[in-house]
């Protein structure tokens, strides 16, 4: 991809308008990297691993340890980062709070452009605050969530004309906890996977399969 599209693309302005309540964010125009979790057609989840990685926060696995990289060396773009969207949540009676995070992991050509200021691995970090509401799609889930999304400028490490143009969004999400420990959460108004993870006590997580985002 030229250097000028990149630029374009880095420094877009934030003309678009929030999505409404209970919608999930729509995929933007094809000229423009989405960065927020969409409602788009997803294989089944990763599976549980059988030995859990290292504990996170809340004493749940780390899914950010052992991610899918190096995937992503040719495409459509050529500057290119393989992607992961991970959740993490914390409901304390109807009041839900957490954070979205997307992380890339940048190929060379990306990382060989200037006007990538970050390193090989950065991220878009979302501060998520809501409520819980019943499921609206998932039959056998036992938890929803409405939430209300803002970015993060200053625990986002991805290029700053990048994170500046990310806007606050709402969404809702059905989750459905194993007796497992494993949770999968889901778009509710359409049923689509988002994600698995973890739940345990009032924590819950979650990771989406690996992408290649291409700029």
């Amino acid at each position: 991809m030229p250097l000028l599209a990149l630029a374009a693309l880095l420094l877009a302005c934030q003309a678009e308008p929030a999505p409404t309540a209970a919608v999930e964010p729509a995929p933007p125009p094809p000229a423009t990297a989405s960065t927020a979790p969409v409602d788009a057609p997803a294989a089944p989840g990763p599976a549980a691993p059988q030995q859990a990685p290292a504990a996170g926060t809340g004493g749940l696995p780390d899914l950010s340890q052992g991610l899918e990289t190096g995937s992503c060396g040719k495409g459509p773009g050529n500057e290119g980062a393989d992607s992961h969207f991970l959740g993490s949540f914390r409901v304390q009676g109807n009041q839900v709070t957490g954070t979205e995070r997307w992380l890339l992991h940048a190929n060379d050509k990306l990382l060989a452009s200037k006007l990538w200021t970050a390193g090989t691995d950065c991220e878009v970090r979302w501060m998520m605050t809501g409520t819980t509401v019943p499921p609206q799609h998932c039959g056998d889930c036992d938890l929803g969530l409405q939430l209300q999304a803002s970015v993060d400028l200053t625990g986002s490490t991805c290029p700053e004309d990048m994170v500046k143009r990310e806007k606050s969004f709402q969404v809702r999400y059905d989750v459905r906890r194993g007796a497992d420990g494993v949770a999968h959460v889901y778009f509710a108004s359409s049923g689509k996977l988002l994600g698995q993870g973890y739940h345990q006590g009032d924590q819950l997580t979650y990771v989406t399969q690996h992408q290649c985002k291409w700029f």
